[in-house]
Protein backbone atom coordinates (compact mmCIF):
# COMPACT_ATOMS: atom_id res chain seq x y z
CA UNK A 1 0.00 0.00 0.00
CA UNK A 2 1.28 3.97 -0.70
CA UNK A 3 0.02 6.63 1.60
CA UNK A 4 0.99 10.25 -0.39
CA UNK A 5 0.97 12.99 2.07
CA UNK A 6 -0.14 15.88 0.27
CA UNK A 7 -1.85 15.28 -3.09
CA UNK A 8 -3.94 13.65 -4.47
CA UNK A 9 -3.25 12.75 -7.98
CA UNK A 10 -3.08 8.61 -8.82
CA UNK A 11 -4.44 7.48 -5.77
CA UNK A 12 -7.67 4.69 -5.35
CA UNK A 13 -8.74 6.35 -1.89
CA UNK A 14 -8.45 10.11 -1.02
CA UNK A 15 -8.82 9.89 2.72
CA UNK A 16 -10.24 13.39 4.08
CA UNK A 17 -10.08 14.13 7.63
CA UNK A 18 -12.91 16.05 9.14
CA UNK A 19 -14.27 17.62 12.03
CA UNK A 20 -17.97 17.19 13.53
CA UNK A 21 -18.15 20.83 13.97
CA UNK A 22 -17.38 21.29 9.97
CA UNK A 23 -20.00 19.00 8.88
CA UNK A 24 -22.82 21.39 10.90
CA UNK A 25 -21.18 24.57 9.59
CA UNK A 26 -20.34 24.30 6.15
CA UNK A 27 -21.85 20.38 4.96
CA UNK A 28 -20.84 19.24 1.92
CA UNK A 29 -18.90 22.60 1.02
CA UNK A 30 -15.88 20.88 3.12
CA UNK A 31 -15.70 18.13 0.19
CA UNK A 32 -13.46 18.24 -3.17
CA UNK A 33 -15.91 19.35 -5.86
CA UNK A 34 -16.28 15.53 -7.10
CA UNK A 35 -17.95 14.46 -3.75
CA UNK A 36 -20.64 17.41 -2.97
CA UNK A 37 -23.32 15.13 -4.35
CA UNK A 38 -23.03 13.33 -0.78
CA UNK A 39 -25.29 14.01 2.24
CA UNK A 40 -22.89 14.50 4.98
CA UNK A 41 -24.63 13.80 8.77
CA UNK A 42 -23.36 15.45 11.76
CA UNK A 43 -21.75 11.65 13.59
CA UNK A 44 -19.60 11.44 10.30
CA UNK A 45 -17.23 14.04 12.04
CA UNK A 46 -17.18 12.40 15.41
CA UNK A 47 -14.07 10.94 16.86
CA UNK A 48 -13.18 7.29 15.62
CA UNK A 49 -16.24 7.50 12.82
CA UNK A 50 -14.99 5.93 9.28
CA UNK A 51 -17.81 6.50 6.65
CA UNK A 52 -16.67 5.49 2.85
CA UNK A 53 -17.80 6.96 -0.34
CA UNK A 54 -17.71 5.03 -3.02
CA UNK A 55 -16.77 6.29 -6.49
CA UNK A 56 -18.17 5.16 -9.87
CA UNK A 57 -16.43 2.64 -11.23
CA UNK A 58 -13.19 3.88 -12.30
CA UNK A 59 -13.49 6.91 -9.90
CA UNK A 60 -11.49 7.01 -7.03
CA UNK A 61 -13.41 6.56 -3.36
CA UNK A 62 -13.41 8.87 -0.34
CA UNK A 63 -13.05 7.43 2.92
CA UNK A 64 -13.93 10.92 5.77
CA UNK A 65 -12.15 10.20 9.43
CA UNK A 66 -14.06 11.86 12.20
CA UNK A 67 -11.72 13.73 14.06
CA UNK A 68 -13.77 14.94 16.74
CA UNK A 69 -14.91 18.57 17.66
CA UNK A 70 -12.44 21.24 16.09
CA UNK A 71 -12.02 22.45 19.70
CA UNK A 72 -10.13 19.47 21.16
CA UNK A 73 -8.32 18.45 18.55
CA UNK A 74 -4.44 17.97 19.10
CA UNK A 75 -1.75 15.87 17.37
CA UNK A 76 -3.01 12.92 19.51
CA UNK A 77 -6.19 13.14 17.86
CA UNK A 78 -4.43 13.25 14.38
CA UNK A 79 -2.40 10.39 15.06
CA UNK A 80 -5.04 8.56 16.10
CA UNK A 81 -7.14 9.44 12.99
CA UNK A 82 -4.20 8.84 10.58
CA UNK A 83 -3.86 5.00 12.41
CA UNK A 84 -7.73 4.29 11.69
CA UNK A 85 -7.65 5.51 7.83
CA UNK A 86 -4.50 3.40 7.56
CA UNK A 87 -5.97 0.21 8.74
CA UNK A 88 -9.18 1.18 6.97
CA UNK A 89 -7.47 1.14 3.62
CA UNK A 90 -5.53 -1.92 4.25
CA UNK A 91 -8.57 -3.83 5.26
CA UNK A 92 -10.32 -2.59 1.79
CA UNK A 93 -7.29 -3.66 0.30
CA UNK A 94 -7.05 -0.82 -1.59
CA UNK A 95 -3.05 0.22 -2.93
CA UNK A 96 -2.54 3.86 -2.98
CA UNK A 97 -4.60 6.13 -0.79
CA UNK A 98 -3.79 9.98 -0.58
CA UNK A 99 -4.38 12.69 2.47
CA UNK A 100 -3.94 16.48 3.24
CA UNK A 101 -3.37 17.35 6.67
CA UNK A 102 -2.26 20.57 5.56
CA UNK A 103 -6.42 22.43 6.81
CA UNK A 104 -6.07 20.16 9.91
CA UNK A 105 -3.15 20.93 11.09
CA UNK A 106 -3.11 24.32 11.17
CA UNK A 107 -6.39 24.29 13.67
CA UNK A 108 -4.87 22.25 15.66
CA UNK A 109 -3.83 22.99 19.28
CA UNK A 110 0.12 21.71 18.81
CA UNK A 111 0.11 23.78 15.35
CA UNK A 112 2.54 26.69 16.27
CA UNK A 113 5.19 24.09 17.74
CA UNK A 114 4.84 21.88 14.81
CA UNK A 115 5.26 24.93 12.30
CA UNK A 116 8.31 25.89 14.65
CA UNK A 117 9.97 22.67 15.02
CA UNK A 118 9.30 21.29 10.91
CA UNK A 119 12.39 20.51 9.33
CA UNK A 120 12.75 22.95 6.48
CA UNK A 121 12.75 21.66 3.25
CA UNK A 122 15.10 24.34 1.85
CA UNK A 123 18.42 23.63 0.41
Amino acid sequence: MTFTVGGENAAQTLIIPICSDDIEEMGATRLPSWLQAYSLLPHMGERGELTWLHGRIGERDALLVGCGEASRLDTERIREAAGNAGRAVNKHKKERAAINLGELLKRCEHSRYIERNRPSMRK
